[in-house]
């Protein structure tokens, strides 16, 4: 991000909270990067990601880093490893078990990038229903 746009997002955050009072300070980021993280664990390359959001390269590798600790890939995997930790990976053990046979990338970290992101999600999802509560009264 340039240091204006980055200014300027600080400042809205600012409000935000102010706006929000008892709301996770983290929930802007959070709905800021969700699709980008979601489209890393669907298999998607840094190519892809790039081309489906209009991002810089440096903003989605700080993004992946910071909040997953990975790293983009240059090529797609040919299944979605998230799919594979809501739908068929009860355990890590098995997780690793099932990504090991498709892919060659490191099981156990798409594992806890897996569990980042849905942390991640629930947040989002417990914001929203929050915000909806309130509308309501």
């Amino acid at each position: 991000m340039t240091k204006k746009v980055s200014k300027n997002w600080e400042v809205f955050k600012e409000r935000f909270r102010q706006a929000n009072k008892g709301v996770n300070p983290d929930i802007l980021d959070y709905i800021a990067v969700e699709d980008i993280l979601l489209s890393h664990l669907n298999g998607y390359s840094l190519d892809r990601i790039l081309e489906i959001y209009q991002l810089s390269k440096e903003y989605v590798i700080i993004v992946l880093e910071e909040f997953m600790e990975v790293s983009p890939r240059d090529y797609a995997l040919s299944f979605n490893p998230y799919n594979v930790y809501k739908n068929q990976a009860v355990t890590k053990e098995r997780f690793v078990e099932i990504v090991s046979k498709k892919s060659a990338e490191d099981a156990s970290k798409l594992y806890d990038a897996c569990v980042v992101l849905e942390k991640i999600s629930e947040e989002i999802n417990d914001f929203y229903l929050m915000d909806e509560q309130r509308m309501q009264i």
